[in-house]
């Protein structure tokens, strides 16, 4: 079954024998890519420190710190780097100090700990920093990309895809708000308009992993295997534990029949970090769809040889010459 994007916290044991799948053809496509892929909701470093990898700019970052203690500026830059590294605690307690230190010039603070908190799940909380900026009337297309973030984990499509619009219409420049949207688009199968976000984002930015990654998903998807699966072994082979690439994988494979393949790209899938913190259902769901092909081909392949034996002549019997002169 194809369109299964989705990732969990299961182990994979191909045990017992199912001649149906449990799982309807909904359930399976209900997987979204939301979860599975990498909701790029993180600013941009300013553009002084956008040319510098994210180390050398938290070597600088801390150098400043210790000179000046007192600026509410580095402990927020600070902070943005710790979001950067996937650090939420820290980015929050550094954003916390921004804060106390220059309480009336916090917003950007303030809006590094809305991602924080976004990002370790507790989207109730970002909420309410995000309302406190603004919210609705908010005319900075960053908080309209998380409150686009809020309202998809909130199930509420519509409300998600006109912040994150808005967004765009505010500062067409924020690459993760057009990332987010060509999700949005892929999670609900609108592949054409998914398609031109991503390629949007590479028009600007042509090495942006994530987006090659996505168009490759949406090349799967539209039964464009050759060309997903360059991507997506590309990607395994810089990151072998990338999440995205390996589940999707797993399902190229299952779609082109190539079962024992999609069953050791799930079980490496699952054993990634981020496969360890979402729902089980969907692959639950593609488990079983993989049993399944599995089953039938074993069978067919039984079938195929209970024939062969059928019309094999039985041991021991010589093999008569066909009489041409039978049946006259």
């Amino acid at each position: 079954m194809k369109n299964l994007v989705v990732i969990v916290t299961v182990g994979l044991f191909l045990t017992g024998c199912a001649t149906t799948s449990k799982f309807s053809k909904e359930q399976i496509q209900s997987g979204s890519v939301e979860v599975v892929s990498t909701f790029d909701d993180s600013s941009l470093f300013r553009p002084a420190k956008q040319s510098r990898s994210i180390q050398a700019a938290f070597n600088e970052v801390k150098e400043l710190i210790k000179k000046d203690p007192n600026n509410a500026q580095n402990f927020s830059d600070a902070a943005q780097l710790y979001i950067m590294m996937g650090d939420n605690d820290k980015a929050i307690e550094f954003a916390k100090r921004s804060i106390r230190l220059d309480l009336d010039k916090a917003d950007n603070a303030r809006k590094i700990l809305a991602q924080a908190y976004l990002r370790k799940g507790n989207k109730d909380l970002a909420l309410i920093i995000l309302n406190s900026l603004g919210g609705e009337e908010s005319k900075d297309g960053e908080i309209h990309n998380m409150l686009g973030l809020v309202a998809l984990r909130n199930n509420e499509r519509t409300l998600a895809m006109s912040h994150l619009k808005k967004s765009l219409e505010l500062d067409p420049n924020i690459v993760s708000a057009r990332m987010n949207l060509g999700l949005v688009y892929l999670k609900y199968q609108q592949l054409d308009s998914a398609e031109k976000q991503f390629k949007d984002v590479l028009v600007h930015f042509p090495g942006h992993a994530d987006a090659k990654l996505h168009l490759a998903i949406i090349d799967s998807q539209m039964g464009r295997y050759k060309q997903a699966l360059a991507v997506f072994n590309d990607t395994l082979e810089n990151d072998p534990d990338n999440a995205v690439a390996l589940y999707n994988l797993a399902v190229l494979n299952n779609n082109t029949k190539q079962y024992g393949e999609a069953l050791a790209n799930l079980r490496s899938y699952l054993k990634t970090r981020r496969a360890r913190t979402n729902s089980t259902e969907p692959a639950f769901a593609l488990l079983e769809d993989i049993k399944l092909n599995i089953q039938k081909q074993q069978e067919a392949v039984a079938k195929a040889n209970q024939k062969d034996g059928e019309n094999a002549p039985a041991k021991n019997e010589p093999v008569r010459p066909v009489d041409s002169t039978l049946g006259h």
